[in-house]
């Protein structure tokens, strides 16, 4: 790693990422900077687990770089690329958490907490709006891919 990315990222470098992420890829400006300012960053090094099946869903992860896999029990449910989300549905559905998350290569994402993120979805309903956007894409694109149907996955879905 090269000296650059040992810095902290700057407001506009996070809204730069948090435009690239898909679940906040059909907000504002205005709406990244909200997002932005809830968000901090995190590192994880190979084999550290981010967080457990079973545990409390409390944060919502954007992966920067680096690798993740979701697992349940012992299998893979997904890998996870940098521009993408995880542990969404858990705060959304304030369940506890359904994968285990664990780190294949160092990681940085943006971390933001369950309660500020309800706050904000809340109190910024373009917020709202956009996350719901995504979350619909992502769910027609599950339905179409359970009924054998071949779509081409949108570009928020990566």
């Amino acid at each position: 790693m090269d000296k650059e990315e040992n810095q902290p990222l700057t407001m506009i470098e996070k809204m730069e990422r948090l435009a690239k992420i898909d679940l906040f890829s059909r907000l504002s400006a205005a709406e990244l900077l909200l997002l932005g300012e809830a968000a901090t960053e995190v590192e994880f090094e190979p084999e550290n687990v981010i967080y457990k099946e079973g545990d409390t869903a409390d944060e919502i992860f954007s992966l920067l770089n680096g690798a993740v896999v979701l697992k349940r029990g012992s299998e893979v449910i997904r890998k996870v690329t940098p521009g993408e989300s995880f542990g969404t549905l858990g705060v959304l559905s304030n369940q506890n958490r359904t994968t285990s998350a664990f780190v294949t290569e160092h990681a940085k994402c943006l971390r933001i907490h369950g309660g500020t993120f309800w706050e904000i979805l809340e109190d910024y309903t373009p917020v709202c709006h956009g996350v719901i956007e995504v979350l619909a894409q992502r769910i027609d694109h599950l339905t179409a891919k359970l009924a054998g149907v071949e779509t081409e996955p949108s570009p928020v879905e990566s």
